[in-house]
């Protein structure tokens, strides 16, 4: 463990927590008998006015690919892929 504050120590940290929280996705997602629910909800990052959910793991693996500099950006993202699940 890197315990520095440093940039690069802090960028592999937050790699591997982000990893962790898509693992931990993935087993709640493939374990469930009946349902699974997922809900979403987003923050803005602190000091800014970008939403956060692309920190959590089911907003990394909904928006990834974009860029979420918006919460207007986000809801429309969300709303694309809700409407692509529920057909």
């Amino acid at each position: 463990y890197d315990l520095s504050k440093s940039d690069a120590a802090m960028h592999l940290a937050e790699k591997a927590r982000l990893a962790e929280d898509i693992r931990l996705l993935s087993v709640a997602r493939t374990r469930a008998v009946h349902n699974c629910d997922v809900g979403m909800y987003t923050l803005a990052e602190v000091r800014s006015r970008k939403p956060g959910i692309t920190r959590a793991a089911v907003g990394y693996v909904v928006c990834a690919p974009y860029l979420m500099p918006s919460a207007e950006l986000w809801h429309a993202r969300v709303d694309d892929v809700c409407t692509c699940v529920a057909y």
